[in-house]
């Protein structure tokens, strides 16, 4: 007897449905990334949209991060650097501090300020305030006090006192006093006998306008940070 299939048709004869002839199925690929992609890059090897934000989140960032440093350094606080020993004993060579910006309005007796002398502009000083606007100062030629308003200064931060050549303009048989008049000050500086301040001529009464800012803090050397130069 002939054997036949089943359903009477031969399986070597492809399948017919409405006069359509309907192909084998395939079997379904895998599209999945293969395990050696490299994360962030595309087929073509650029780098993804994702990883494309992340770099201008970084540079964005950056940006900011320098406006908002420049804007401190330029209106709120900066680094300055000592030059030299008039301001010892309490501050020396190469130490470093940070200064206001925003204090000229409020500067007092005993602030230690950075400011730039009119004669020479582009090297600025360091000293400290002695008397503010409205305050007569004047010196004690025997003995080198330094008086304000008749009283006389209790000066626990200087090296030493004024001795009878570093008066500068001031002299018994010159002016022996001076009134400091409005948006002005009489600076000193600590090391009375090794520093050029008001009371010579060629830096004079300090305007405001002058003041770069006022020191806060001694961030260098290491070993010796503090306010220790401040009056309590």
């Amino acid at each position: 007897m002939e054997e036949k299939d089943f359903n009477g048709f031969d399986e070597k004869q492809p399948l017919e449905e409405n006069g359509a002839e309907i192909a084998p199925e395939k079997e379904p690929q895998d599209n999945s990334e293969s395990e050696y992609v490299i994360t962030g890059f595309g087929e073509e090897g650029e780098p993804s949209k994702k990883m494309g934000a992340e770099i201008f989140d970084w540079i964005q960032s950056i940006v900011v991060a320098f406006v908002v440093a420049m804007f401190l350094r330029t209106f709120v606080f900066t680094l300055v650097y000592v030059d030299g020993a008039s301001m010892e004993p309490s501050l020396h060579n190469a130490e470093r501090l940070a200064i206001s910006r925003m204090s000229n309005s409020s500067l007092k007796y005993g602030d230690v300020v950075i400011f730039r002398p009119v004669r020479t502009p582009d090297k600025p000083y360091v000293k400290r305030v002695i008397a503010t606007e409205g305050q007569t100062l004047s010196f004690d030629f025997e003995t080198g006090d330094v008086y304000v308003d008749g009283e006389k200064l209790d000066e626990p931060y200087i090296k030493a006192k004024i001795d009878s050549m570093h008066f500068g303009s001031y002299s018994p048989e010159g002016k022996a006093e001076v009134y400091v008049p409005e948006g002005h000050l009489f600076v000193m500086g600590d090391n009375r006998n090794n520093s050029h301040d008001s009371r010579f001529d060629d830096v004079g009464l300090v305007s405001t306008k002058d003041v770069i800012g006022k020191a806060v803090v001694r961030l260098w050397p290491l070993d010796n940070i503090g306010t220790e130069f401040k009056l309590k």
